[in-house]
């Protein structure tokens, strides 16, 4: 972590300040912010840049108001006390707290707009940050905004390189706001400057997004091209990681139009380049990849050796991951814990300062308590504002404790889910029905089952600790679930997941986990002790207000009140609380203060009134 944002606000302020000009008494200061600032520039310790900005800020906001100063100087500190302030945005940012960065910049933001003698370049910038921390947070909106008003001043600047990665960045958006044509524009204007500043690396990224929306939009020969371009710009500076990426995509491509020649030597070229390049999450895409295809194409021991090769990666990311994660809680933990230390340390201080001013008052009274009832009132009053303020802190602490207690009770909903994510009958079901297989039934069919158990676990370990997930993730999970759950029954049962043709599976998004255990009750208690054809469906749709993401899970089982009766004759001592829990996440999603059940039951009746099975509806906040 290169700090970079600092660069900005030093070198222009620095460089006006001691261009000819000696400075006398401002020395010491001077040199102690730029010595600090070089060191911030290449620490990669976020604790010690954070320790050290502030340092510059406490220096900085004590000297820049001070009067009679030289303006070369004020104008130093001026920038350095911007450069520091967008620094503090930038550490807020990789702490996690993009909103927080996004105020950081909001707030500098209206400072430089308001000043006479306006900083483009740093105005400019600061824009840019805005855009691309909205674009983090998937306000593709807020972020096309930012975007383009930062654009002027680069072009005002005539900073080709910054030209060029906003155009990237506003093809990026408009890609993702669904508007092919303005996307491919700017990616265009991009790639053209990229040429004549022969920014290889950045010409492989464009070439390699354009070629991506010609896939979209099924223009496979424009796309093919455009990848190839990307290539060569890729090789000319050695980029691995952008090579393996652009194969992969090629192989994708191909297997679209079923070259299964082209196919192979696309994904071997891709495997050998991620290799060179030891991105492991790149390693990863390619080896699952060819676990994938050599899978389809039944040659299970080089299948096997690529699942080995994949796995092994997916434990050292999972792990590097983790550690960052920690890493990071660790820094937030001691931020808070020294921000805790200084409130109360301050509060004592109001404290004693408090008690001070009582025994102060109790001897003034009783020493002048015979000279006059005016004083007596005056003091009197005194003390009753004192307890009023007393009684103000005590409501501001029971306030902090709901909201803590609320906090806590989310917390405790999110553990709830995440232990109901794998069932332990589910995972006894499908080990028995696997080894049945093995021992009575199809060996082939108990392999793949067997990899499709192991690939399920995977994906849900995976999952269960990511906010949301792409909804085809979600129905590939689905998939491989119902299909482990159907060596329960004989033929007789079939399912079907399907989604409204409006819905981008790719870019819809929802919380992980939230359909499998209403899908897991439709089986258990509905389908199991039904007799006859079985069959489940699950559909998904987008509300007519695009609000919600509908989940409509639908069997022609038994019913609640006869699964009721059977889990009763049954005497389970079986406690199911997934749903429940699940209900609690959902509510805890709503953000638009509708008070309307996020999970609606309905019995299924025939022409003759009988219960014909049981509909559940889940409203998913987007």
């Amino acid at each position: 972590m290169k700090l970079k944002v600092l660069a900005i606000g030093f070198l222009f302020g620095f460089m006006n300040c001691f261009g000819q000009y000696t400075i006398s008494n401002d020395v010491n200061d001077t040199l102690s912010i730029e010595k600090i600032g070089k060191k911030i520039e290449l620490e990669n310790d976020l604790a010690k840049c954070e320790k050290w900005n502030n340092q510059i800020l406490s220096v900085i906001k004590y000297r820049k108001n001070i009067q009679n100063l030289h303006p070369k100087i004020k104008e130093f500190y001026r920038n350095s006390y911007q450069a520091s302030i967008i620094t503090s945005a930038y550490l807020e940012e990789q702490k996690g707290n993009v909103s927080k960065s996004i105020n950081i910049h909001l707030n500098i933001l209206k400072e430089l707009e308001q000043e006479k003698k306006k900083n483009y370049k740093l105005l400019g910038f600061v824009y840019r940050a805005i855009g691309s921390s909205f674009a983090f947070q998937q306000e593709f909106e807020k972020s096309k905004y930012y975007f383009l008003k930062a654009l002027p001043f680069a072009i005002k600047n005539n900073n080709q390189d910054n030209i060029g990665h906003l155009y990237n960045s506003l093809g990026y958006i408009f890609n993702k706001l669904n508007k092919p044509k303005l996307a491919l524009s700017y990616y265009s204007k991009s790639t053209s400057i990229n040429k004549q500043l022969k920014n290889f690396a950045s010409l492989g990224t464009n070439l390699n997004n354009i070629a991506q929306i010609y896939v979209q939009n099924k223009n496979y020969q424009l796309a093919y091209s455009n990848y190839h371009e990307a290539i060569l710009y890729s090789s000319k500076v050695e980029d691995f990681e952008q090579l393996a990426i652009t194969y992969l995509s090629l192989f994708r491509l191909k297997e679209k139009i079923n070259d299964k020649q082209a196919t192979i030597e696309y994904l071997k070229k891709a495997y050998k380049f991620a290799n060179q390049s030891k991105d492991l999450q790149t390693r990863l895409y390619t080896t699952d990849a060819l676990y994938e295809y050599y899978k389809k194409n039944n040659q299970k021991e080089i299948a096997l050796k690529f699942l080995e090769e994949n796995l092994k990666i997916d434990k050292i990311i999972n792990k590097a991951e983790n550690k960052n994660a920690i890493l990071k809680a660790e820094f937030k933990y001691e931020t808070e814990k020294k921000e805790a230390q200084i409130k109360t340390l301050s509060q004592q201080k109001q404290i004693a300062k408090l008690q001070s001013e009582r025994q102060k008052t109790g001897l003034l009274l009783l020493a002048i308590a015979i000279l006059s009832i005016l004083i007596s009132g005056y003091l009197l009053f005194k003390r009753y504002k004192t307890n009023k303020q007393n009684e103000l802190l005590r409501v501001q602490l029971l306030e902090s404790s709901k909201t803590f207690e609320a906090e806590k009770k989310a917390a405790e909903s999110e553990l709830k889910a995440l232990k109901s994510q794998m069932n332990p009958h589910f995972i006894f079901n499908a080990l028995n029905g696997i080894q049945e297989q093995f021992m009575f039934g199809d060996k082939v069919v108990a392999n793949e089952q067997m990899g499709n158990f192991t690939t399920l676990t995977r994906q849900i370990l995976s999952v269960s600790g990511k906010k949301k997930i792409p909804l085809s993730l979600e129905i590939d999970i689905l998939t491989k679930y119902l299909e482990l759950e159907k060596m329960r029954f004989e033929t007789d049962f079939e399912y079907s997941i399907t989604f409204d043709e409006n819905i981008d599976d790719e870019y819809t998004e929802l919380p992980p986990m939230l359909i499998q255990p209403f899908v897991e009750n439709a089986v258990k208690h509905g389908l199991l002790h039904k007799t006859g054809h079985k069959k489940l469906s699950v559909f998904f749709e987008i509300s007519s207000n695009e609000a919600y993401l509908h989940c409509t899970i639908q069997d022609n089982g038994v019913g609640r009140l006869k699964s009721a009766e059977i889990k009763a004759n049954n005497k389970s001592n079986h406690q199911s609380f997934s749903t429940a829990s699940i209900g609690q996440r959902l509510d805890i999603l709503k953000t638009d203060g509708n008070n309307d059940d996020l999970v609606v039951y309905a019995d299924i009746l025939n022409e003759n009134a009988e219960v014909n099975g049981t509909r559940v509806l889940l409203k998913i906040p987007i």
